[in-house]
């Protein structure tokens, strides 16, 4: 979040700061009217990233210490007692979880930026 928020703020057009500073625009007014706007893409994108692995990370530790009561315990279990149709189930549930993130975060997107499509 933090590298995506970096390119943000990085990628503001010196036109729009050069606005600012004609209309003589405070710092306050200038971070609410002109960073946050132009930032508000990255920082969703990069909270969306965040998110995906963030799941991915979780499941992952799970079934690597196969400890638990999560899906990653469960694959795990499943892989070591063969069943295979459990292990088909408990990957369609992760793929459908990582879907239901990344759908949430494209909601929030048309909603916090109504002005971008994706």
């Amino acid at each position: 979040v933090f590298l995506n928020t970096e390119q943000g703020v990085r990628g503001i057009a010196p036109a729009y700061r050069e606005v600012a500073a004609i209309v003589r625009l405070g710092p306050w007014l200038r971070l609410r009217r002109l960073v946050l706007p132009a930032i508000l893409p990255s920082v969703l994108t990069g909270v969306e990233l965040a998110l995906l692995t963030a799941w991915i990370g979780t499941v992952g530790s799970e079934y690597a210490i196969g400890t638990g009561l999560g899906i990653g315990a469960y694959l795990a279990t499943a892989r070591d007692v063969f069943r295979m149709d459990l292990v088909l189930i408990g990957v369609l549930v992760m793929a459908l979880v990582g879907y239901g993130l990344s759908r949430v975060a494209q909601l929030l997107f048309l909603r916090l930026i109504p002005w971008r499509t994706r």
